[in-house]
């Protein structure tokens, strides 16, 4: 049988024409056929997670106190030998593909999550922002993590959003996933009625409680309207389950001021999101970064990752500017939109945009096209 074949064609009147085909595959998760993947999801070689060693609960604390004025040019993550939490190196973000009515195709999923395998992307992150997480019922939310966790077990480790409204909502969910599989727990602040500093740390001490799995707390104050202080980072890292903490990037651009802070006063794993800093946050030194580009063509991310890991700031650099066209349609459209023209480009399977969420107008979709192609045509070379 012929290998993977993914064509794409030029611009026809403004709109990119991309034709995937390729065969059916042995069945992979609950006895699926699963196609295999095409060729921007070729497996690269695999790299070995690593992690940063937390201190003993009774043991003190690294440093003292650190004024903002510390920085340093490169940080580098302190790392052991074995990760004993996923949170290092590319989490790969994918859409959860669901209809108009919120119904998520678990067969879909089940194949993103196959191909992501299959590159050997550090971790899945599940039910993101990226995923809709804020969208689907807490039935279908149960539903996506049972079908990811059926592929990735044992294979990539699987960090699931777990973020609600209300404790209680937050502390099912975190049973819920948990129970199906899920390797690792992710959670943002989720509000109406702004939150106060200490709510906002009972908030996570409850759910965090409720389950022995690593936790990673999400700071997306541009979503949630809500600032996570130093001193709440501080005291929710004492807690004996919380691993990790998903930054944005730092208004400043001080990456590496910031994660000499963060690192001085908590023993956290520190990662961020935001795609088009990649380069920055990895040449800095930060352990992992959450993208939501790796979802969906994981090997450009990968290879740039890699590089601002390794502190190869030339090679970095130059896989930045690869990509800087698309990352501007990330900042002007916002990401999650871009994302789904992406996937209707690559033929992968309907996935809908949860409403009130409209996909973007012709003009708009013509750029994110014009923007991606270059991309698509070198990850397929």
């Amino acid at each position: 049988m012929a290998g993977p074949c993914l064509c794409l064609g030029l611009f026809d009147a403004g709109r990119l024409r991309v034709l995937v085909s390729w065969p059916r595959a042995r069945g992979h998760c609950r006895g699926r056929p699963a196609p295999a993947p095409p060729a921007l999801f070729r497996p690269g070689a695999g790299r070995a997670a690593s992690g940063r060693a937390r201190r003993p609960a009774d043991g003190p604390r690294r440093g003292a106190r650190h004024p903002l004025r510390l920085r340093s040019k490169k940080v580098r993550p302190l790392t052991i030998a074995t990760s004993s939490h996923p949170f290092s190196g590319l989490s790969a973000f994918p859409v959860t593909p669901a209809d108009q009515d919120g119904r998520v195709d678990a067969d879909a999923l089940a194949r993103t999550v196959e191909r992501l395998v299959e590159v050997k992307v550090d971790s899945i992150g599940l039910l993101g922002s990226t995923g809709i997480y804020a969208y689907l019922s807490r039935t279908e939310r149960r539903r996506a993590v049972e079908a990811a966790a059926e592929c990735a077990k044992g294979r990539v480790p699987l960090i699931v959003g777990v973020g609600a409204l209300r404790t209680d909502e937050a502390l099912d969910l975190a049973r819920d996933a948990e129970a199906a599989g899920a390797d690792a727990l992710l959670m943002a602040p989720v509000s109406y009625t702004p939150l106060t500093q200490d709510e906002a740390f009972e908030h996570y001490r409850i759910v965090a409680a409720a389950s022995a799995l690593p936790f990673c707390i999400y700071n997306n104050p541009g979503t949630t309207h809500f600032t996570f202080g130093i001193e709440l980072l501080e005291r929710l890292s004492a807690l004996p389950t919380i691993r990790a903490v998903k930054m944005p990037l730092p208004a400043s651009g001080d990456v590496a001021g910031e994660l000499a802070l963060l690192r001085a006063r908590t023993d956290m794993s520190v990662g961020y999101s935001g795609d088009w800093g990649t380069a920055d946050a990895m040449l800095a030194g930060a352990d992992a970064f959450f993208s939501v580009l790796g979802g969906l063509l994981p090997r450009p991310v990968l290879a740039l990752l890699r590089a601002g890991k390794a502190g190869d700031e030339r090679e970095a650099r130059r896989l930045d500017e690869e990509l800087r066209p698309l990352w501007e349609t990330f900042r002007a459209y916002g990401s999650l939109r871009v994302i789904y023209v992406l996937r209707d480009a690559l033929g992968m399977e309907p996935a809908a945009l949860p409403l009130p969420l409209r996909p973007l107008a012709p003009e708009a979709r013509d750029r994110v096209l014009r923007a991606a192609e270059p991309v698509l045509m070198s990850d397929t070379r």
